[in-house]
Protein backbone atom coordinates (compact mmCIF):
# COMPACT_ATOMS: atom_id res chain seq x y z
CA UNK A 1 0.00 0.00 0.00
CA UNK A 2 1.74 3.15 -0.63
CA UNK A 3 2.46 5.90 1.63
CA UNK A 4 0.73 8.68 0.28
CA UNK A 5 -2.27 8.19 -1.75
CA UNK A 6 -3.69 9.81 -4.87
CA UNK A 7 -6.05 11.65 -3.96
CA UNK A 8 -3.75 13.49 -1.16
CA UNK A 9 -1.29 13.62 -2.99
CA UNK A 10 -4.01 15.75 -5.83
CA UNK A 11 -4.71 18.08 -2.74
CA UNK A 12 -1.41 18.23 -2.29
CA UNK A 13 -0.38 20.02 -5.48
CA UNK A 14 -3.47 22.01 -5.87
CA UNK A 15 -3.29 23.63 -2.39
CA UNK A 16 0.46 24.44 -3.30
CA UNK A 17 -0.34 26.35 -6.70
CA UNK A 18 -3.46 28.18 -5.14
CA UNK A 19 -0.65 28.99 -2.90
CA UNK A 20 1.62 29.99 -4.96
CA UNK A 21 -0.40 31.65 -7.39
CA UNK A 22 -2.04 33.60 -4.79
CA UNK A 23 2.00 35.02 -3.52
CA UNK A 24 3.09 35.33 -7.07
CA UNK A 25 -0.03 37.90 -7.61
CA UNK A 26 0.48 39.28 -4.46
CA UNK A 27 4.08 40.09 -5.65
CA UNK A 28 3.58 41.39 -9.12
CA UNK A 29 4.84 38.09 -10.67
CA UNK A 30 3.34 36.94 -14.25
CA UNK A 31 1.60 34.43 -14.18
CA UNK A 32 0.48 32.56 -17.55
CA UNK A 33 -3.14 32.36 -18.48
CA UNK A 34 -3.47 28.91 -18.93
CA UNK A 35 -1.89 28.25 -15.45
CA UNK A 36 -4.18 30.12 -14.16
CA UNK A 37 -7.25 28.44 -15.86
CA UNK A 38 -5.58 24.57 -15.30
CA UNK A 39 -5.63 25.66 -11.54
CA UNK A 40 -9.40 27.13 -11.43
CA UNK A 41 -10.49 24.36 -13.79
CA UNK A 42 -9.64 21.16 -11.96
CA UNK A 43 -11.65 18.37 -12.29
CA UNK A 44 -12.21 17.95 -8.19
CA UNK A 45 -13.47 14.32 -8.85
CA UNK A 46 -10.29 13.08 -10.95
CA UNK A 47 -8.50 10.07 -9.15
CA UNK A 48 -5.61 12.24 -9.61
CA UNK A 49 -3.60 15.32 -10.78
CA UNK A 50 -4.29 16.20 -14.13
CA UNK A 51 -1.29 16.78 -16.43
CA UNK A 52 -2.18 20.27 -17.11
CA UNK A 53 -1.90 21.21 -13.39
CA UNK A 54 1.30 19.69 -12.88
CA UNK A 55 2.27 21.72 -16.02
CA UNK A 56 0.93 24.63 -14.14
CA UNK A 57 2.50 23.49 -10.50
CA UNK A 58 6.32 23.12 -12.27
CA UNK A 59 6.11 26.57 -14.32
CA UNK A 60 4.66 28.81 -10.90
CA UNK A 61 7.45 26.76 -8.70
CA UNK A 62 9.76 28.07 -11.76
CA UNK A 63 8.36 31.73 -11.79
CA UNK A 64 8.68 32.33 -7.49
CA UNK A 65 11.99 30.57 -7.01
CA UNK A 66 13.73 30.71 -4.35
CA UNK A 67 10.61 30.95 -2.49
CA UNK A 68 9.31 27.32 -1.39
CA UNK A 69 5.76 26.06 -2.45
CA UNK A 70 5.86 24.44 1.64
CA UNK A 71 6.49 27.43 3.09
CA UNK A 72 3.76 29.15 1.40
CA UNK A 73 1.12 26.56 2.20
CA UNK A 74 2.37 26.78 5.64
CA UNK A 75 1.66 30.71 5.46
CA UNK A 76 -1.71 30.38 4.50
CA UNK A 77 -2.89 27.89 7.05
CA UNK A 78 -0.85 29.49 10.33
CA UNK A 79 -1.99 33.00 8.90
CA UNK A 80 -3.95 34.25 12.01
CA UNK A 81 -6.10 37.39 12.15
CA UNK A 82 -4.82 38.10 15.84
CA UNK A 83 -2.54 41.63 15.15
CA UNK A 84 -0.40 40.21 17.98
CA UNK A 85 0.32 36.75 16.81
CA UNK A 86 0.95 38.70 13.19
CA UNK A 87 3.77 40.68 14.69
CA UNK A 88 5.15 37.96 16.75
CA UNK A 89 5.82 35.92 13.52
CA UNK A 90 4.13 34.41 10.25
CA UNK A 91 5.12 31.11 11.43
CA UNK A 92 4.47 29.14 15.21
CA UNK A 93 7.68 27.94 15.35
CA UNK A 94 8.86 31.41 15.02
CA UNK A 95 6.20 32.79 17.29
CA UNK A 96 7.30 29.70 19.90
CA UNK A 97 11.24 30.92 19.65
CA UNK A 98 10.26 34.58 20.38
CA UNK A 99 8.25 33.19 23.39
CA UNK A 100 11.47 31.61 24.48
CA UNK A 101 13.62 34.23 24.00
CA UNK A 102 11.79 37.01 26.04
CA UNK A 103 10.68 33.89 28.89
CA UNK A 104 14.86 32.90 29.05
CA UNK A 105 15.62 36.96 29.15
CA UNK A 106 12.96 37.27 32.40
CA UNK A 107 14.93 34.36 33.88
CA UNK A 108 18.30 36.02 33.39
CA UNK A 109 17.45 39.11 33.96
CA UNK A 110 15.45 38.37 37.50
CA UNK A 111 18.68 35.79 38.39
CA UNK A 112 20.99 38.37 37.42
CA UNK A 113 20.79 40.58 41.00
CA UNK A 114 21.33 37.88 43.10
CA UNK A 115 24.24 38.26 45.65
CA UNK A 116 25.15 34.55 45.04
CA UNK A 117 26.28 35.38 41.43
CA UNK A 118 29.38 38.18 42.96
CA UNK A 119 31.33 35.34 45.02
CA UNK A 120 33.50 33.04 42.18
CA UNK A 121 33.30 30.23 44.31
CA UNK A 122 29.69 29.91 44.25
CA UNK A 123 29.43 29.14 40.25
CA UNK A 124 32.53 26.49 40.96
CA UNK A 125 30.39 22.91 40.50
CA UNK A 126 33.49 21.84 42.47
CA UNK A 127 33.79 23.75 45.32
CA UNK A 128 30.04 24.97 46.09
CA UNK A 129 26.67 23.45 46.38
CA UNK A 130 22.96 23.72 47.55
CA UNK A 131 21.21 27.06 46.60
CA UNK A 132 23.89 29.39 45.93
CA UNK A 133 25.26 26.78 43.36
CA UNK A 134 21.39 26.57 41.83
CA UNK A 135 20.85 30.01 41.01
CA UNK A 136 24.58 30.34 39.38
CA UNK A 137 23.70 27.18 36.99
CA UNK A 138 20.00 28.36 36.34
CA UNK A 139 22.17 31.96 35.56
CA UNK A 140 24.14 30.43 33.31
CA UNK A 141 21.48 27.95 31.87
CA UNK A 142 19.51 31.16 31.54
CA UNK A 143 22.10 32.87 29.22
CA UNK A 144 22.69 29.94 27.07
CA UNK A 145 18.75 29.70 26.26
CA UNK A 146 18.83 33.18 25.40
CA UNK A 147 22.04 32.75 22.68
CA UNK A 148 20.09 29.63 21.34
CA UNK A 149 16.79 31.07 21.33
CA UNK A 150 17.84 34.13 19.79
CA UNK A 151 20.35 32.10 17.38
CA UNK A 152 16.97 29.83 16.10
CA UNK A 153 14.96 33.09 15.99
CA UNK A 154 17.34 34.60 13.47
CA UNK A 155 17.85 31.84 11.22
CA UNK A 156 14.38 31.33 11.08
CA UNK A 157 12.91 34.61 10.33
CA UNK A 158 15.91 35.20 7.57
CA UNK A 159 14.51 31.66 5.73
CA UNK A 160 11.42 32.70 6.14
CA UNK A 161 11.68 36.77 4.60
CA UNK A 162 14.09 34.79 1.81
CA UNK A 163 11.63 31.80 0.78
CA UNK A 164 13.87 29.23 1.68
CA UNK A 165 12.61 28.09 5.17
CA UNK A 166 12.13 24.49 4.67
CA UNK A 167 8.89 23.53 7.33
CA UNK A 168 9.43 20.06 7.18
CA UNK A 169 13.26 20.96 9.25
CA UNK A 170 10.88 22.25 12.24
CA UNK A 171 12.36 19.86 14.98
CA UNK A 172 15.70 20.45 13.76
CA UNK A 173 15.94 23.84 15.16
CA UNK A 174 14.25 22.06 18.65
CA UNK A 175 17.10 20.01 18.48
CA UNK A 176 19.85 22.96 17.83
CA UNK A 177 18.08 24.69 20.89
CA UNK A 178 18.74 21.71 22.84
CA UNK A 179 22.28 21.39 21.90
CA UNK A 180 22.70 24.91 22.34
CA UNK A 181 21.26 25.33 25.79
CA UNK A 182 23.87 21.91 26.70
CA UNK A 183 26.86 23.29 25.07
CA UNK A 184 26.42 26.98 27.15
CA UNK A 185 25.93 24.98 30.08
CA UNK A 186 29.24 23.15 29.30
CA UNK A 187 31.36 25.88 28.24
CA UNK A 188 30.41 28.53 31.50
CA UNK A 189 30.89 25.41 33.85
CA UNK A 190 32.39 22.33 33.37
CA UNK A 191 34.86 23.87 30.83
CA UNK A 192 36.03 26.40 33.85
CA UNK A 193 35.21 30.14 33.64
CA UNK A 194 38.27 31.22 35.34
CA UNK A 195 40.75 29.17 32.79
CA UNK A 196 39.39 32.18 30.47
CA UNK A 197 39.41 34.89 32.93
CA UNK A 198 42.30 37.30 33.71
CA UNK A 199 43.84 35.91 37.26
CA UNK A 200 43.02 39.34 38.70
CA UNK A 201 39.43 39.92 37.65
CA UNK A 202 36.94 40.10 40.39
CA UNK A 203 33.74 37.51 41.24
CA UNK A 204 31.19 39.83 39.49
CA UNK A 205 33.51 40.06 36.39
CA UNK A 206 34.07 36.58 36.27
CA UNK A 207 30.68 35.61 36.83
CA UNK A 208 29.34 38.01 33.50
CA UNK A 209 32.51 36.49 31.97
CA UNK A 210 30.78 33.08 32.09
CA UNK A 211 27.34 34.54 31.32
CA UNK A 212 28.69 35.56 28.21
CA UNK A 213 30.22 32.06 27.17
CA UNK A 214 26.97 30.72 28.28
CA UNK A 215 25.38 32.92 25.64
CA UNK A 216 28.31 32.50 23.04
CA UNK A 217 27.90 28.53 23.63
CA UNK A 218 23.99 28.68 22.99
CA UNK A 219 24.39 31.15 20.24
CA UNK A 220 26.18 28.14 18.32
CA UNK A 221 26.66 24.88 19.73
CA UNK A 222 29.20 24.18 17.37
CA UNK A 223 32.16 26.43 19.01
CA UNK A 224 31.85 24.04 22.10
CA UNK A 225 31.54 20.64 20.02
CA UNK A 226 34.69 21.60 18.31
CA UNK A 227 36.70 22.87 21.71
CA UNK A 228 35.37 19.73 22.90
CA UNK A 229 36.90 17.80 20.24
CA UNK A 230 40.28 19.67 20.39
CA UNK A 231 40.56 19.00 23.60
CA UNK A 232 39.74 15.36 22.94
CA UNK A 233 42.32 15.28 20.09
CA UNK A 234 44.90 16.97 21.92
CA UNK A 235 44.30 14.12 24.98
CA UNK A 236 44.65 10.92 22.37
CA UNK A 237 48.16 13.23 21.05
CA UNK A 238 49.74 13.09 24.83
CA UNK A 239 48.36 9.29 25.11
CA UNK A 240 49.97 7.95 22.20
CA UNK A 241 52.96 10.37 22.54
CA UNK A 242 53.04 8.47 26.00
CA UNK A 243 52.66 4.88 24.30
CA UNK A 244 55.13 5.41 21.40
CA UNK A 245 57.56 6.16 23.94
CA UNK A 246 57.22 3.63 25.83
CA UNK A 247 57.29 1.36 23.25
CA UNK A 248 60.56 3.11 21.53
CA UNK A 249 61.88 2.62 25.38
CA UNK A 250 61.10 -1.09 25.08
CA UNK A 251 62.64 -1.51 22.05
CA UNK A 252 65.59 0.70 22.74
CA UNK A 253 66.12 -1.91 25.75
CA UNK A 254 65.94 -4.94 23.76
CA UNK A 255 68.63 -3.86 21.39
CA UNK A 256 70.94 -3.22 24.54
CA UNK A 257 70.56 -7.07 26.02
CA UNK A 258 70.43 -8.33 22.35
CA UNK A 259 73.71 -6.74 22.20
CA UNK A 260 74.90 -7.45 25.19
CA UNK A 261 74.13 -11.26 24.76
CA UNK A 262 75.76 -11.52 21.44
CA UNK A 263 79.08 -9.63 23.08
CA UNK A 264 79.28 -12.35 25.63
CA UNK A 265 78.42 -15.14 23.09
CA UNK A 266 81.59 -13.70 20.76
CA UNK A 267 84.02 -13.75 23.78
CA UNK A 268 83.07 -16.88 24.84
CA UNK A 269 83.65 -18.27 21.32
CA UNK A 270 87.07 -16.70 20.89
CA UNK A 271 88.66 -17.95 24.12
CA UNK A 272 87.32 -21.68 23.41
CA UNK A 273 89.29 -20.93 19.84
CA UNK A 274 92.08 -20.06 21.63
CA UNK A 275 92.01 -23.25 23.92
CA UNK A 276 91.37 -25.15 20.89
CA UNK A 277 94.58 -23.47 19.31
CA UNK A 278 96.71 -24.04 22.58
CA UNK A 279 95.68 -27.99 23.27
CA UNK A 280 96.49 -28.50 19.00
CA UNK A 281 99.93 -27.01 19.67
CA UNK A 282 100.59 -28.50 23.00
CA UNK A 283 100.33 -31.74 20.72
CA UNK A 284 96.91 -33.43 21.59
CA UNK A 285 94.74 -35.69 19.39
CA UNK A 286 93.17 -33.69 16.61
CA UNK A 287 90.56 -35.98 16.20
CA UNK A 288 89.66 -35.86 19.91
CA UNK A 289 90.07 -32.53 20.23
CA UNK A 290 87.81 -32.58 16.03
CA UNK A 291 85.00 -34.52 18.11
CA UNK A 292 85.27 -32.18 20.90
CA UNK A 293 84.92 -28.64 18.31
CA UNK A 294 81.57 -30.69 17.11
CA UNK A 295 80.19 -31.41 20.08
CA UNK A 296 81.08 -27.47 21.12
CA UNK A 297 78.70 -26.20 17.73
CA UNK A 298 76.32 -28.58 18.83
CA UNK A 299 75.88 -26.67 22.17
CA UNK A 300 76.11 -23.63 20.89
CA UNK A 301 73.15 -24.08 18.67
CA UNK A 302 71.07 -25.22 22.10
CA UNK A 303 72.67 -21.89 23.52
CA UNK A 304 75.52 -22.75 25.49
CA UNK A 305 79.48 -23.26 24.95
CA UNK A 306 81.48 -25.44 27.27
CA UNK A 307 83.82 -23.95 29.48
CA UNK A 308 87.43 -24.07 28.14
CA UNK A 309 89.33 -27.67 29.40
Amino acid sequence: MPLVSKEHLKSEVLGQCASMAAHALRSGISIPAWALEAIAGADSAAPEPEPEVLRAHAELTRRIAPTRPDLLVALDLEASPSRIKQAAGPLSIARTFLLMVILSQAVFLALSPSPYLKNVKYGDIFTSSGWPLLVNELFFLSAAAVGASFSNLFDINREIAAGTFVTANRVTYWVRFILGVVGGLLLSTVLHVDAVAPSNADAARMHFQGAALALMGGFSSNVVQKLVQRLIEALESVLKGSIDQELKSRAAQQRLDMDESLSKERMSTTVFLADIRRRLAAGEDPNALSAEVSKASQDALAGELPSPA
